[in-house]
Order: C-alpha cells, then sequence, then structure tokens
C-alpha cells in the first residue's frame, strides 16, 4: 500500500513538473519583449492559456510590436477556443498581411463573412483583401453586396473607385469617389483619390480636391503630404517645404516627408538641410534603404567615402536592385583602398 502511495506521489509530482515547464515556457517565450502589459498578459496566459481574450489582449500588443508570428498564434488559440468573433479574424487578417501571407489573409476574411454574412466591416475588409490580391471582380462582387445592404455606404463606393481606378477605368472611377463624398463629405481618402485622378490627368482641379482633404482633416499627415507633393510638382518649393515641415513636426514618424524635404534640400545643392533630412529618417526606419542611399549621396559628395561606403552598403543590402547604389559603392572602395 504504501509503495503504491509512492507511486501515485510521483505520478503528480510529474505532472505538477509538466505544468510547472509549460508555464515557464510561456513565461519565457515572450519575457524578451521587455513590454510591462505583454509579460503581466503572458505570466496570467500561463495559468489560463485558454483565455481567448487575454490572447485577442496579447496579440494586439504583439502585432504593434511586429511580432507577427506569435501574434497569429495567440489568434489562432484564441478562435479556437471562441470562433465567433469577428474581430479576432481581422486582427489575423492584419496580421498574415503583414507577414507576407496575403492568401491567408484572404482565407481569413473568407471564414468571418461566411460566418456572418450580412457584417459590413467584415465585407469592406474582404474586398479589400481581394483588391490587394488585384482579385478586382471578386472584389466588387463584395462590394455590391455593401451596396444591397446599405445604398449610401460611402466606404463601399470609395473601394469601388479604388478598384476601378486600378482597372484603369478612370471616368468610372471618378464617378464612384465623388459618390463617396457625396454620401460622406469628411471622406479624405476619398479626396485625395480624386486629387491624384486630376493631378495625372494634368488638371489643377486637383489641387481643390487636395485643399478640401486637408480642410476636412488639418492634422492628417496623408492630406498634407498629397498637397505638399502637388506644391513640388507644380515647382511651387517653399509651399512644399512648408507642409512636409508641419507633418514632421506633429508626426516626427511619417518618413516620406523627410525624404521628399531631403531630396528638395539635395536639389538646391542646401547639403547640411538636406543630410539632416536623410540622417532623421534613418533614424526612424533603419529598414529603408532610400534614407542610407541619399545620406550616402551627400557624404560622398563631401569626400566621406567611408562613411557613404558603410551608407552605400547598407542601401544595396536592404535593397540588392539599388544599382546605382552598387555603382557608388565600389567608386567608394577604390577611394577608401587607395
Amino acid at each position: 500500500m504504501k509503495q503504491k502511495f509512492i507511486y501515485i506521489l510521483l505520478g503528480i509530482l510529474m505532472v505538477v513538473g509538466c505544468k510547472e515547464e509549460k508555464t515557464n515556457t510561456e513565461t519565457e517565450k515572450f519575457a524578451v519583449t521587455g513590454d510591462e502589459f505583454i509579460d503581466r498578459l503572458t505570466v496570467e496566459l500561463a495559468k489560463d492559456p485558454l483565455n481567448d481574450k487575454l490572447r485577442f489582449q496579447r496579440a494586439e500588443k504583439l502585432y504593434a510590436k511586429q511580432m507577427y508570428n506569435e501574434c497569429i498564434e495567440d489568434l489562432r488559440v484564441a478562435i479556437t477556443t471562441d470562433s465567433l468573433q469577428p474581430h479576432y479574424y481581422h486582427l489575423a487578417a492584419d496580421a498574415f498581411l503583414d507577414n507576407n501571407l496575403s492568401n491567408r489573409a484572404l482565407q481569413s476574411m473568407q471564414k468571418v463573412v461566411a460566418l456572418f454574412p450580412n457584417r459590413i466591416p467584415s465585407l469592406l475588409k474582404l474586398s479589400e483583401i481581394q483588391l490587394i490580391l488585384t482579385q478586382y471582380d471578386a472584389s466588387i462582387l463584395t462590394l455590391n453586396e455593401i451596396i444591397k445592404q446599405d445604398p449610401q455606404n460611402a466606404e463601399a463606393y470609395f473601394m469601388l473607385g479604388t478598384n476601378l481606378k486600378a482597372m484603369g477605368q478612370v471616368d468610372r472611377a471618378i464617378n464612384a469617389f465623388q459618390t463617396a463624398t457625396e454620401f460622406d463629405s469628411k471622406l479624405v481618402d476619398a479626396w485625395i483619390s480624386l486629387g491624384n485622378i486630376f493631378e495625372d490627368k494634368k488638371d489643377k482641379a486637383a489641387l481643390n480636391f487636395y485643399q478640401n482633404a486637408v480642410n476636412i482633416d488639418p492634422k492628417n499627415s496623408r492630406a498634407k503630404h498629397a498637397l505638399a507633393f502637388f506644391y513640388q510638382n507644380q515647382n511651387q518649393i517653399d509651399k512644399a517645404l512648408q507642409l512636409y515641415g508641419e507633418i514632421t513636426t506633429q508626426d516626427p514618424a511619417y518618413v516620406d516627408a523627410y525624404l521628399n524635404a531631403g531630396i528638395i534640400y539635395l536639389e538646391r545643392n542646401q547639403l547640411d538641410k538636406a543630410y539632416e533630412n536623410f540622417n532623421i529618417m534613418v533614424g526612424v526606419d533603419p529598414k529603408d534603404w532610400t534614407g542610407y542611399h541619399y545620406r550616402g549621396i551627400i557624404n560622398y559628395e563631401r569626400k566621406k567615402y567611408a562613411e557613404a561606403m558603410a551608407d552605400f552598403r547598407s542601401s544595396t543590402n536592404l535593397n540588392p536592385e539599388n544599382t546605382k547604389g552598387l555603382e557608388l559603392l565600389e567608386k567608394c572602395k577604390s577611394f577608401v583602398n587607395n
């Protein structure tokens, strides 16, 4: 009897040991994030691993940190636990897209639409992913389902215009974007899209559309950037630079404003200001090859060949098709080695 009790006790200890090992693994898996909120959720999930709400909360934070594989795994568990939460599928689709798994993003949205065929936010997201995958006909069919339910849905008409523009049906796209602004005059993206089309047509009415977008939402960096780029293309450089400055002041992480301002200063041979913009750009987004490339050009012009070589090496590592960078890299090597 005593021997049997010992075996039972050993069995219990083995089970507890396994649970502790699993808990430690779960805790250690995300410990490297250094995020207090994630670490707290990880501790809670170690005690309750099938808690879908906690899984979703952690998935949101993991997604924000671009930890897409971990985010997807949390969402897999959350959806397995509770398959009737549409926002779980939406975040999964975003994570799949950003992780270069676009087909799985599509499958995720197809599942949620199968569960909730009349849910307009899910239909809109499905049409968006179909558009990204250049499945224009499928995307338009999805939008038609939305318009049947809600004939004045501005987002649906905006997406319709985006599809039509991608298909080269510009006049129909204009009609769709204009319809979108009629149903929702504050739909900034529709005004920007109209501006883009009219600018491509060399029609200065584009200015009015861009100004409408900025007036509707003065803090919208995309709207300001579109207007600034229009001014830049119209050779109204001072107006463009003013807007780029406003963008980086209100949104220091908006990389394109540094890029465009830097190029303007480079063309004006104002190398100090150009270097400042490209240097900030590299700090804000070290994965963007263009910042290194243009900073390298300035270093090359200043005969700082070692610094230029480092920049061109970074830019070409990030973008091996940057042939100009490869050419300048070789020139830098010849100067450094001589």
